[in-house]
């Protein structure tokens, strides 16, 4: 690991400068409008949810899809009470991760548990995480279309393991410690969807799904890509990760998702604040990883798992040509 790292020196200088900065402005402090926006969200959600059966067609998929942006806010706020930047309160914390998180029927405790570990290995194969390189070797085209445009990635590598941490998977990820927590959170998230299916009946819920999944494709959209096509097996975080500097509008709809480079140097920073990390970062140097379009990055992705695919049967095809001169 020394091996790895160690050719990344002015990296990790410009990556400490960049912390020392947003530590020295403040950046890591809660606004008024941040711990606002969670309550915003969810009103933009159960407002669509509400509004969606009594309007036109083209009304209802429109807000359906304001649902679905919804969603994908939620996470991110649920994600930064995980690292503690949602407030200055843990419980707070804890709190309003376990309520963003249950709208997406993830686990908040054990998403923590995951996340902590994807950050403590970010670029090596103890990342618990679907970025790991173990699992990147893997991904091609169909296991992309698979993952991100069923989309099947985050229930199978987020939800589904959020879940069983709490009965001894993966136990040096989920440690006994916060095995109880996601326990607890288990009925409450039953419980939470129980009444939610009462208070709107079967057709509301069956809206609300539809935000969902919606909005689960467009979460995973924003964050399957920001380990893929980078350096491995470095724990440099302007090398191993990837940044999207969508502009504010998307910024605004993504929870500033795309900022993944700027999240990885100062996780300690809340979302909205992600634009201010993004320049600074970029005058004192910027990243290896750094795009403007999700759109471009998929169809980058696509090209280089052609690229691969291609090159696989090609070296095949020589390799079986001696063998078959040799018969």
């Amino acid at each position: 690991m020394l091996e790895a790292t160690d050719r990344h020196g002015d990296c990790r200088t410009r990556t400490a400068a960049v912390a020392e900065e947003c530590a020295r402005r403040n950046l890591h402090v809660p606004t008024g409008a941040g711990l606002a926006a969670p309550f915003v969200a969810v009103a933009v959600l159960y407002g669509a949810v509400l509004l969606a059966p009594h309007a036109p067609a083209s009304l209802a998929a429109a807000l359906v899809l304001a649902g679905g942006f919804a969603h994908v806010v939620m996470a991110f706020i649920g994600h930064d009470a995980g690292h503690g930047c949602y407030s200055r309160i843990p419980l707070a914390n804890d709190a309003m991760g376990l309520w963003m998180f249950i709208h997406s029927f993830t686990n908040y405790f054990g998403f923590r548990a995951m996340h902590r570990g994807h950050h403590r290995y970010t670029g090596f194969d103890q990342d618990p995480s679907g970025d790991s390189p173990k699992h990147a070797r893997r991904v091609g085209i169909l296991t992309h279309t698979f993952l991100v445009f069923l989309p099947l990635g985050f229930p199978l590598l987020v939800i589904v393991p959020s879940w069983l941490g709490g009965f001894g998977f993966q136990p040096e990820v989920y440690k006994a410690s916060e095995r109880w927590r996601i326990r607890a959170a288990m009925p409450v998230i039953g419980a939470y969807h129980y009444l939610l299916w009462l208070a709107l009946g079967t057709g509301g819920y069956g809206w609300f799904l539809a935000t969902y999944a919606l909005g689960l494709w467009l979460t995973t959209l924003v964050l399957s890509l920001s380990h893929a096509g980078v350096e491995m097996y470095t724990d440099c975080k302007l090398c191993n990760t990837r940044t999207v500097a969508s502009g504010p509008v998307v910024g605004v709809l993504t929870a500033n998702g795309g900022y993944h480079v700027e999240h990885h140097i100062v996780p300690q920073v809340p979302w909205y604040r992600m634009p201010q990390v993004h320049r600074i970062l970029r005058e004192m140097g910027g990243s290896t990883h750094c795009t403007s379009s999700f759109v471009r990055l998929h169809l980058e992705a696509y090209a280089r798992y052609w690229r691969r695919a291609l090159e696989s049967v090609l070296t095949s095809g020589v390799a079986a040509r001696p063998a078959a001169s040799g018969q």
